[in-house]
Formats: C-alpha cells, sequence, structure tokens
C-alpha cells in the first residue's frame, strides 16, 4: 500500500546556477534537493523525502 503525502517546498536558483529545493517538515527537520533544473531539484527532494 503506497501513501500520498502533501509536503509544502520553496525552490529557489543559488548564485551559481543551481537550483535547490527544500522542504520543512517540522522545525529542525527538513529535506533538500538539488539539481541543474527547477524539475531536477523537485525530483531530488521527492527522492530525499521517500529515502
Amino acid at each position: 500500500m503506497s501513501r500520498v503525502a502533501h509536503v509544502p517546498y520553496t525552490i529557489e536558483q543559488d548564485e551559481d546556477g543551481a537550483w535547490c529545493a527544500h522542504a520543512q517538515l517540522r522545525p529542525g527537520v527538513g529535506a533538500n534537493g538539488e539539481g541543474d533544473t527547477p524539475e531536477a531539484a523537485i525530483a531530488d527532494l521527492r527522492e530525499a523525502l521517500t529515502a
């Protein structure tokens, strides 16, 4: 059985051009994803959240 959870996140481009996606699950606990595109950063974040 799989569950679906909707986790709010922010995405921004850093000064070097890399994209970073951040999700805060609760104070002090979060996950990050990085990529060359916004979509890649979100996919990396999704992978970090499911790990």
